[in-house]
């Protein structure tokens, strides 16, 4: 990836994966998705609610956080988000 850092153009190293969740349904209810982490091995760290209306993500963020301990957050659209 080329980015511009102060002026200049830089490549960035992008080190990562992308892993398919089989069983997962995109039109899980909140009581599906909490039964879901409660269920998965090992636990993320952190999740990012991207989908739904914004109270919604955010109270389900807030309780992944209580529930699990994923560092949780439903961010707004144009939202920076440091995924390193």
């Amino acid at each position: 990836m080329v980015i511009d850092r102060n002026g200049r153009t830089a490549s960035l190293k992008i080190n990562m994966s992308i892993k398919t969740v089989d069983g997962f349904s995109g039109h899980a209810d909140r009581r599906q998705l909490l039964g879901y982490c409660k269920k998965i091995h090992p636990k993320p760290k952190r999740a990012l609610i991207v989908h739904g209306e914004e109270k919604k993500s955010q109270n389900l963020a807030s309780t992944l956080n209580e529930m699990f301990g994923f560092d949780a957050g439903s961010p707004q659209n144009l939202d920076t988000v440091r995924l390193v």
